[in-house]
Protein backbone atom coordinates (compact mmCIF):
# COMPACT_ATOMS: atom_id res chain seq x y z
CA UNK A 1 0.00 0.00 0.00
CA UNK A 2 1.26 3.22 -1.04
CA UNK A 3 1.64 6.45 1.52
CA UNK A 4 -1.96 8.20 1.49
CA UNK A 5 -5.69 7.68 2.15
CA UNK A 6 -7.69 4.44 2.33
CA UNK A 7 -11.34 5.25 2.41
CA UNK A 8 -13.83 2.37 3.15
CA UNK A 9 -17.71 2.37 3.49
CA UNK A 10 -18.96 0.42 6.03
CA UNK A 11 -22.39 -0.09 8.18
CA UNK A 12 -22.20 1.07 11.58
CA UNK A 13 -23.51 -2.36 13.01
CA UNK A 14 -20.15 -3.54 11.56
CA UNK A 15 -17.93 -1.72 14.42
CA UNK A 16 -19.04 -1.86 18.11
CA UNK A 17 -17.46 1.93 18.47
CA UNK A 18 -19.61 3.37 15.63
CA UNK A 19 -22.67 1.09 16.41
CA UNK A 20 -22.42 3.39 19.77
CA UNK A 21 -23.05 6.56 17.85
CA UNK A 22 -26.84 5.77 16.95
CA UNK A 23 -27.53 6.33 21.08
CA UNK A 24 -30.25 9.05 21.96
CA UNK A 25 -28.16 12.33 21.68
CA UNK A 26 -25.15 10.79 19.46
CA UNK A 27 -23.99 12.13 16.46
CA UNK A 28 -25.85 9.34 14.75
CA UNK A 29 -28.80 9.09 16.62
CA UNK A 30 -31.57 9.57 13.55
CA UNK A 31 -29.49 6.11 11.96
CA UNK A 32 -30.22 2.40 11.80
CA UNK A 33 -27.92 -0.38 12.50
CA UNK A 34 -27.62 -0.81 8.73
CA UNK A 35 -26.49 2.73 7.67
CA UNK A 36 -23.47 3.01 5.76
CA UNK A 37 -20.69 5.69 6.39
CA UNK A 38 -17.05 6.24 4.80
CA UNK A 39 -14.21 5.80 7.48
CA UNK A 40 -10.53 6.79 6.36
CA UNK A 41 -7.55 5.85 7.18
CA UNK A 42 -4.80 8.78 6.24
CA UNK A 43 -1.16 8.64 6.62
CA UNK A 44 1.26 11.14 8.15
CA UNK A 45 4.54 12.10 7.23
CA UNK A 46 6.55 10.47 9.92
CA UNK A 47 5.59 6.97 9.72
CA UNK A 48 2.67 7.13 11.29
CA UNK A 49 -1.17 7.36 10.24
CA UNK A 50 -4.80 8.11 12.15
CA UNK A 51 -8.13 6.98 11.13
CA UNK A 52 -11.35 9.56 10.78
CA UNK A 53 -15.38 8.53 10.08
CA UNK A 54 -17.87 10.72 8.41
CA UNK A 55 -20.41 12.85 10.18
CA UNK A 56 -23.71 14.25 8.58
CA UNK A 57 -21.88 17.24 8.04
CA UNK A 58 -18.54 15.65 6.84
CA UNK A 59 -20.02 13.84 3.47
CA UNK A 60 -17.75 14.12 0.78
CA UNK A 61 -14.77 15.27 3.05
CA UNK A 62 -14.01 12.57 5.53
CA UNK A 63 -10.27 12.59 5.40
CA UNK A 64 -9.93 16.53 5.86
CA UNK A 65 -13.03 17.08 8.38
CA UNK A 66 -13.96 13.93 9.49
CA UNK A 67 -13.97 12.70 13.38
CA UNK A 68 -11.20 10.85 14.55
CA UNK A 69 -11.22 7.40 15.24
CA UNK A 70 -10.73 5.78 18.70
CA UNK A 71 -7.42 3.27 18.32
CA UNK A 72 -8.87 0.11 18.87
CA UNK A 73 -12.11 1.13 16.28
CA UNK A 74 -9.26 2.37 13.94
CA UNK A 75 -6.97 -0.90 13.92
CA UNK A 76 -9.95 -2.83 14.02
CA UNK A 77 -11.09 -0.84 10.70
CA UNK A 78 -7.48 -0.82 8.67
CA UNK A 79 -5.51 -3.54 10.92
CA UNK A 80 -3.04 -3.22 7.82
CA UNK A 81 -2.44 -0.10 8.44
CA UNK A 82 -2.09 -1.03 12.06
CA UNK A 83 0.26 -3.55 11.67
CA UNK A 84 2.89 -0.89 9.15
CA UNK A 85 2.90 2.05 10.26
CA UNK A 86 2.24 3.54 14.23
CA UNK A 87 -0.47 5.38 15.93
CA UNK A 88 -0.91 9.17 15.96
CA UNK A 89 -2.27 10.09 19.10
Amino acid sequence: MSKGVQEKLVRLQDNPFLLSLISPGATFQDYSPDSIIAVVAVEGDFGDWSAYFETPWTVGIVAEAGEKLPEAAAKELFPDWAERLKWRP
